[in-house]
Order: structure tokens, then sequence, then C-alpha cells
């Protein structure tokens, strides 16, 4: 009856949750429509708030399916253990049989609930995966929309700045440009000058430092040589001192052995003539020994030392005496029979033939020492000697070369005055510090410089007319149309001879000045003149430089060069800074904006 009672139950309880899930679709279509009502709201929203909340109920949901699933463990847990203790059990009985009925009936109800809402779950579990995907497809949406506008903002603001940069820094760089021109100019300046000083002082210096480099070679050397020296005399004087050590070390001890020997040969007696010999004959060295320290005892500690009667202290001495003897005699003995000699003085010749003396030995090494001593100082001799006259000859080649500078500087001395009328008559500023030569050297270049740019303008004009004149490139070679010798082109290092030089071209040239304002000129003949005389003065103040002659001019206008430094050395620039120098021209070309801002009203060339 029990076991037919459950499942109509499971049936009846089965059947209502039926009708709950049908009668619950009509709820979730509603959640749905405010669902997508709220997400239509948060289409203008960012967002934010609609993610949090969603979390949160995220949250609880799992909290709840969590209790779920662990409610459902104990009493699966519980079911289990009433079905061991059922099937275990010996006493069951209606009772028991009745209860389990009930327990299964709660139990089925129980399973019925957990079926329900395992499906609730399921159902919440894809409503919130379908949740999870519209929100994700409008964050898209939303985040893809605000980041576009964000960008499109901060691409507008940062294009204005950049365009108002340009512009700013366009004006600055014209504004560079234009001030580069003129340091490139004042630089171009600075490096002829530098050109022109460093031919000047280049050998000199040059000269100076080999011969100090020289110097201090020789000077190195002899300090060498002198330590060398000083080495090998305190070697000879080592040798020396050890020598006079070892002579007397020989003497005192060939002394000695003369002594002891002497004293062995008095006291050397014949075996017969003593008393009680056979006590001392067949002695061994220890019984020597013993018969000494005896003795010594009977010296220290006798009574009969110390006593009034004679004979106890002649007594020790004897014995004493008796055994040092006996002593000596057997080493006398051990080394005739080591030297196979008979008699001390034929020990004493054997001992001399066998060991020469060490003094003999010290004096050829002192004769060989003082010999290479000699050679030493005969070989130093001759390198001071040397040295020496290196020396003196590097002295005169110093001092000649310090009269050669005085004398450059007297020539320069005597040609200042001639540059400095010079400076004052060809127009320049007479206010200028009398000892910068240097800036007066410059304003003559800056002139000369301009002068032969009004003549290339004049022969550029009359090139274009189609007529050169004759005269102008004949009146470009000065030299050879005054007759000047040849000797007045050349570079002498006196002030005389220099001064005499100048007063000349001074008269050459108010010659040819007065020559041509005599001459009736055409149109622009002041400029003329002036070029021309610039000209002539270039050509005849010049350190010996020679004067452009006709095929010349035609060369240099052929080619389109009108002006070029004759007889200087290029800008001391290596080929990484040309290299940098024309990127830097190259990253500024002209533009629009550069021509818009008209910063170029300060340069004479436009």
């Amino acid at each position: 009856m029990a076991s037919s009672s459950a499942p109509r139950s499971i049936k009846k309880n089965a059947a209502a949750p039926v009708v709950d899930t049908k009668a619950a679709v009509s709820p979730s279509l509603k959640q749905g429509s405010l669902v997508d009502q709220e997400l239509l709201v948060l289409e203008r929203d960012d967002g934010k708030r609609h993610s949090r909340e969603l979390s949160a109920c995220l949250n609880e949901y799992a909290k709840q399916i969590d209790d779920l699933q662990e409610k459902n463990r104990r009493l699966e847990d519980e079911l289990s253990f009433d079905d061991h203790v059922t099937r275990d059990d010996p006493f069951f009985n209606d009772q028991t049989a009745e209860k389990l009925s009930n327990l299964y009936l709660q139990g089925n109800n129980f399973m019925i609930r957990l079926e329900l809402e395992r499906k609730e779950v399921a159902r919440l579990n894809a409503l919130i995966q379908s949740h999870e995907s519209v929100l994700a497809r409008q964050k898209t949406k939303l985040y893809e929309l605000a980041a576009l506008d964000r960008n499109h903002t901060i691409l507008l603001g940062r294009v204005r700045k950049m365009e108002h940069d340009i512009d700013r820094r366009i004006v600055k760089m014209n504004e560079k440009l234009n001030y580069n021109r003129q340091l490139r100019e004042t630089i171009d300046a600075h490096r002829t000058e530098r050109a022109r000083m460093d031919d000047i002082y280049t050998k000199i210096s040059s000269e100076m430092l080999s011969k100090r480099h020289k110097v201090a070679r020789v000077s190195d050397e002899v300090e060498k040589v002198r330590q060398e020296v000083s080495a090998v005399e305190q070697e000879l004087e080592d040798v020396r001192q050890e020598a006079e050590e070892w002579e007397m070390t020989c003497d005192r001890r060939a002394a000695v052995l003369l002594q002891e020997l002497k004293e062995i040969a008095m006291h050397q007696k014949d075996a017969e003539e003593l008393d009680d010999v056979e006590k001392y004959k067949f002695l061994g060295e220890n019984d020597i020994m013993r018969n000494m320290s005896v003795a010594k005892e009977n010296v220290l500690q006798s009574r009969a030392k110390n006593s009034r009667w004679k004979t106890g202290q002649t007594k020790v001495a004897t014995d004493v005496m008796l055994t040092k003897y006996q002593e000596n005699r057997t080493y006398i003995e051990k080394i005739h029979e080591v030297s196979g000699t008979k008699t001390v003085s034929e020990m004493i010749e054997a001992f001399n033939n066998q060991y020469p003396s060490p003094a003999t030995g010290c004096s050829c090494q002192i004769c060989m020492l003082k010999q290479r001593k000699d050679s030493v100082d005969f070989q130093r001799m001759n390198r001071i000697e040397g040295l020496r006259s290196k020396l003196q000859l590097t002295k005169d080649q110093y001092k000649h070369k310090e009269d050669a500078n005085q004398e450059l500087q007297a020539f320069l001395a005597a040609l200042k005055p001639a540059i400095l009328l010079f400076h004052s008559r060809i127009g320049c500023s007479d206010l200028h510090n009398g000892g910068d030569m240097k800036k007066v050297l410059g304003e003559i270049e800056e002139q000369i410089v301009g002068v032969l740019q009004t003549y290339h303008a004049k022969v550029e004009a009359a090139k274009k007319d189609g007529e050169i004149p004759e005269q102008t490139l004949a009146s470009s070679n000065p030299s050879s149309a005054a007759g000047l010798p040849p000797s007045k082109h050349n570079r002498r290092p006196s002030a005389a001879p220099r001064a005499t030089t100048d007063l000349t071209n001074d008269k050459e040239a108010a010659r040819l000045r007065s020559a041509a304002g005599a001459s009736p000129p055409s149109g622009g003949s002041s400029s003329s003149r002036v070029a021309q005389h610039g000209v002539s003065t270039a050509n005849t103040g010049g350190d010996g430089s020679k004067g452009l002659d006709a095929k010349t001019v035609k060369a240099m206008l052929s080619k389109q060069q009108p002006y070029r430094y004759a007889g200087l050395r290029p800008p001391h620039m290596s080929m990484e800074e040309l290299r940098k120098k024309d990127n830097m021209e190259e990253e500024y070309p002209l533009t629009y904006h550069e021509l818009k801002v008209k910063v170029w009203h300060n340069d004479p060339t436009q």
C-alpha cells in the first residue's frame, strides 16, 4: 500500500508545478520587455551603473544556486543514510514502513521541487546569458561610438595645435635662416682669417715642437745613461766591499790556522817521552771528551784549586793540557789519514796547493770589474760628448729660429703702418684698435670683396649687352701693364725692402688712379674706376699673389664663379661636418608660409 500511494502523490505534486511553470512564462515576458526598455534607456547612458547592478544581481543568483546545491547535497546524504539503515535494520515493521513511505513522499516532493528549482536556475542562466550578450553588444556599440567621438575630438585638437605650432616654428625658422645667413658670412670671414694665419705659424710651431721632442728625447737618454752608470758604480762598490771582507776573513782564518799549527808543532813530542802513554794512546773520541769534561770539572769544582797546596793545582793543569794535547793529536792523525801526509808542513803545503787563497780570486774579479768600469766610463764619455754636440746643435737651431721669428715680427711691425694706411685709403672706417690686426685685415678683405662683386656685376652687364671692354680685361692685370719687375712680387723676410715695395706700390696705385681719372669714361665711370683701383690694389698689395689675366677672367665668367680666394687652404671641416651642414640646409626648404610671412625684407639680394 505504501508503494502504491507514493507514486500517486508524486503525480499530483508533479502536475501542480507544471501549471506554475506555464504561469511563470508571462512574467518572464514582461520582465524581458522591461529589460528591453531599460536597455534602450541604458543606450543613452555610459553603462557603468547598469553593469554594477547586473553584477550584483548575478552575484545574488550565484549565492542562491550555491545554497540550493548545498541543501540538495544534504538531502541526498540523508536519503542515502535512510536507505542504508532500512536495508540493514533487522527489526523492520509496518510503523517503520509507514514512516519510510512518508519519508519517501517527502523525498519525492523535495526531488520535484529540486527539479523545478533546477529548471528555474537553467531558465535564469539562459536569461542571464541573453542579457549578458545584449549588454555586451550594447557596450561594444557605446564604447565604439564614445571612443570614436573622443578620438575625433583629440585628433582635432592635436591637428589645431600642430598647425599652430608648425606656423610658429616656420616663422622662427625663417628668422633663424635669415640670421644664419649673416652668421655664415661672418664665419666665412673668420675662416679665411684663420686660414691666412695658419700658413704663418704652422711651420714655426711644428719645427719648435719637433726640436722640443728631440731635446726631451736626448735628455731622457742622458738620464738613462746616468742611471746605468750609477748602477754599475754601485755594483762595483759592492763587489769591492765584498772582496775586502773576504780578504779580511781569509787573513784572520789563515792567521788562526798558522798559530794553531805552530802551537801543535811546538808541543809535539815523541810517545816514549810521555809518562803513562797507554792511558791516552787507545782512547776513543768519547773517552777524550769525557776526560775533557772531567778535567774542566776538576778545574772548576776541585778543592785542590782553592787549597794552599800547589801540587793539586799543578795536577789539574797537567790533566787539562794532556787532554787538549791528545785531542789535537787525534785531529792531526785524522787529517793525515785523509790527506795522505805525514808531517804538518806537508799538510800545510797540500792545503795551499789544493785550496788557493780567496783573495787571489777576488783580486782577479776586481781587476776584471775595473776594466769593465773603465770601458763603461769610456762609452759614457763618448755618449755624453755626442749628446753635448746634439744639444749644442739644437740650441743653435733654436737660436736661429728665434732670430727668424724676431725678423718676422719686425717685418710684421714694419708692414703694419702700410696696412693701416691702405685700410684708411680704401674707404674703411678709421675707428679701430691699433693692435687688432685681424679686424683691420677683415675689413680690408670685405672692401676688396665688395669691389670685386661690383666689378663682376659690371662685367656681367657688359656681357649681356654683347660687348666686353678689352680695356677692362687689360686693366685687370696691372702688374704687366705697369711694367713692374718680377722681384716686386717676391716676398722677402726683411723689413726695409718690404717698406720700399709698399711705397712703390702706393706710387703705382696713385699713378693708375690719375691715369684712370684722366681718361673720359662712359656711364658708371666712377664705379669702374673704383673697381679697377680695388683690383689693382688687391693684386699689388697682396702677399706675393699673381694678378688676374684675361684668360683667368674669361674662365671665371664661363664657370659662373666671379670670385674665389686664391692661395688659401679650405676651411678645416671634416666630411661628417660637411654632411651635417648639407643636411641642415636640405631640411629647411622654402614653403608657401615662408613666402607669406615675408621675413626676407632685410635681405639685400631680393
